[in-house]
């Protein structure tokens, strides 16, 4: 919280039988615009506002009450171990709302503080208090707003920080009471007849009207004008974005439709067809020789199936914990499956293949069939007058698929 000075006046005093000196002053007044140097502004001021709400806080007014009257402000804020030196009087328990000020009961017991009050000499009064703000920017214009006041100490002053403006803390001055606080001191209930002023506007959102109350009504109607201005420019961002949308849209459907085609009449590089079948064929071969050997006598391998269908063929066979996993139709479930029972079925014994070599002979020839068949389907696509790029990959690939084997 930062420690903060403001202005106030003494409106009346009357001394009392024993010689103290009790007086009526406004120690804060709503709405009032207040000025502080600071370096940090733009023209080196920094204004900031108190509002009614905050001014008749119920906790700004308990920390006025019982206070520490002086004569001029000490150097810093009153504090216990300082109290007893500055001290020259104390303010009581009536506090009065009166319009828009914010007044109190002081007493004075000194000497000096007594004649500077008399003799006209130090007419007004500098309540010393803390607090923060919030909203605004510190400019004239929109300036902070204060949070509920910490008094701290209340300081007769010659002048006020605001000269001339301190004139304003004399009017509509309710003598009756003032002249009653001064002979009784304390009256009971003081706040109870006093009604803080409130401010109404009219608000227009949408096709309805709202009545606001409250002193921050036009700050909340300045927002909804803003509000409402957003909106429209995010309303014209959308409508921009909407057709750059359709624009990308008909782009995406363009080349959506181009693509369809080529995969419909796909033009591969015949190089990039032949390698890729040459490692299917390679991936076939080293399959087959895995897994044949650990097969039944009666199996019937079929010979147009990938490595991946023939692997899924051996684990459903050979593996029914593997078998049973909600993935097993899935190509990468089963090539992981397989990279980890490869190497065990690599180091198992392929005795019982070696002695069944009629078994042996009759997969041969079916692979050999196929073979063939493959090698003639590269030659009819060789005699054709236009040659297909992926025919010829396949052809190729066959004829090597018949050398590893034969190898």
């Amino acid at each position: 919280m930062k420690s903060r000075f403001d202005t106030g006046f003494i409106l009346k005093s009357q001394r009392l039988d024993d010689g103290r000196l009790r007086f009526y002053m406004r120690i804060g007044k709503a709405n009032q615009l207040l000025a502080y140097q600071d370096e940090q502004m733009k023209d080196g001021v920094r204004y900031e506002i108190i509002r009614p709400q905050q001014l008749f806080h119920r906790d700004s007014i308990d920390s006025a009450k019982m206070g520490v009257i002086t004569l001029d402000h000490p150097d810093e804020l009153i504090s216990p171990e300082t109290a007893r030196q500055h001290i020259q009087g104390s303010t009581g328990h009536s506090v009065v709302i009166d319009g828009d000020f914010l007044g109190i009961v002081g007493t004075l017991f000194s000497k000096d503080a007594i004649s500077a009050v008399e003799s006209g000499e130090y007419p007004e009064i500098s309540p010393a208090y803390l607090t923060d703000w919030m909203d605004g920017d510190g400019t004239k214009e929109n300036p902070y707003h204060q949070l509920p006041r910490k008094h701290n100490h209340f300081a007769l002053v010659k002048r006020g920080r605001h000269g001339s403006e301190v004139r304003s803390y004399t009017d509509a001055v309710d003598d009756a009471l003032v002249d009653r606080l001064l002979r009784d001191g304390e009256i009971s209930n003081p706040l109870t007849s006093v009604v803080v002023p409130r401010k109404t506007m009219k608000i227009t959102l949408g096709n309805k009207s709202y009545e606001v109350e409250g002193d921050d009504a036009k700050a909340l109607a300045d927002a909804i004008s803003s509000m409402v201005k957003d909106h429209a420019d995010m309303k014209k961002k959308h409508m921009a974005m909407d057709g750059e949308n359709k624009v990308l849209t008909a782009d995406l459907k363009k080349y959506k439709a181009k693509a369809d085609s080529l995969e419909t009449s796909p033009k591969l590089d015949a190089k990039e067809v032949q390698q890729y079948v040459a490692s299917e064929v390679k991936d076939r071969l080293d399959c087959w020789s895995r897994i044949l050997p650990h097969m039944d006598a009666d199996f019937e391998p079929d010979f147009s199936a990938s490595s991946t269908d023939v692997k899924r063929l051996w684990i459903a066979k050979h593996r029914a914990d593997m078998a049973a996993d909600p993935n097993f139709q899935d190509d990468g479930f089963i090539e992981g499956a397989w990279r980890a029972i490869a190497p065990e079925l690599s180091e198992q014994s392929r005795q019982d293949a070696a002695d069944d070599d009629g078994e042996q002979e009759k997969i041969s020839s079916g692979l050999k069939g196929m073979l063939a068949q493959l090698e003639k389907t590269r030659q009819d696509a060789a005699d054709s007058t236009k040659e297909d790029p992926i025919a010829k990959a396949r052809a190729d690939a066959a004829k090597q698929y018949s050398e590893a084997w034969s190898n």
